[in-house]
């Protein structure tokens, strides 16, 4: 083997945990570089893979429902929506504005 983390990529393959075996060298690297215990290396390596499953579940779901485009709430104009009245449109304003 060319590189000693191959043999734990390949084990991260055969567990599905595909992207994290990608990004296995990165994060050995920083662990070693700050010098993380044992428990800190496992809260990042399984947090790695449940971020990246839920990027790919929010984009799989994304492209499922067919959107015509991405909306949020930058662009989204409260004025010219008619559906919502206008203490509901106030509240969501304060909301809105709050972040």
């Amino acid at each position: 083997m060319s590189q000693p983390y191959e043999s734990l990529q390949d084990k991260c393959r055969t567990l599905r945990l595909a992207e994290t075996a990608k990004e296995l060298p990165s994060i050995l690297r920083e662990a070693e570089a700050k010098g993380w215990t044992y428990h800190e290396f496992i809260h990042e390596f399984l947090s790695h893979e449940m971020r990246c499953r839920e990027r790919k579940n929010s984009e799989r779901l994304m492209k499922w429902a067919e959107f015509p485009e991405a909306l949020t709430f930058e662009n989204f104009r409260l004025e010219e929506q008619t559906a919502i009245g206008g203490k509901t449109t106030e509240y969501i304003k304060t909301i809105i504005m709050g972040r």
